[in-house]
């Protein structure tokens, strides 16, 4: 489960972009031209997830094979997805404003939760 809100901690840094920076811990990993791996480490427990870009380098997708989720009791690794869209400035931080999460079962896919940002608070910059 520790690994797993890890996963979802990378995928929300979105909406905080200054917590993806390597000084905060993330370790980078390309793949291609619009995907690069993040990893993080939080004591003994690590958790990766691949970001994909498009060409204003926004974020536009999460993704992992493996982030738990509950199931009859017990806890099973199941491919997930976050997208992100609709980016606007705030406090002089492009983020985006809507988004949804995607679980991809065997049946099909399962939207766990999908969402707009109405407001966000910085604090003191």
């Amino acid at each position: 489960m520790n690994e797993a809100e890890l996963v979802r901690y990378l995928a929300e840094a979105t909406w905080y972009p200054t917590a993806l920076l390597p000084s905060e811990g993330v370790q980078w990993e390309p793949i291609d031209d619009r995907t690069a791996r993040a990893t993080i480490n939080h004591g003994d427990v690590s958790a990766s997830l691949t970001f994909s870009f498009n060409e204003d380098d926004e974020v536009t997708r999460v993704y992992t094979e493996e982030r738990y989720r509950r199931v009859e009791g017990g806890f099973e690794p199941t491919p997930w997805s976050g997208y992100w869209h609709n980016y606007q400035r705030r406090n002089g931080i492009r983020i985006p404003m809507e988004g949804e999460v995607i679980w991809h079962l065997p049946d099909g896919d399962l939207e766990a939760w999908q969402g707009q940002l109405t407001e966000i608070n910085y604090g003191e910059l």
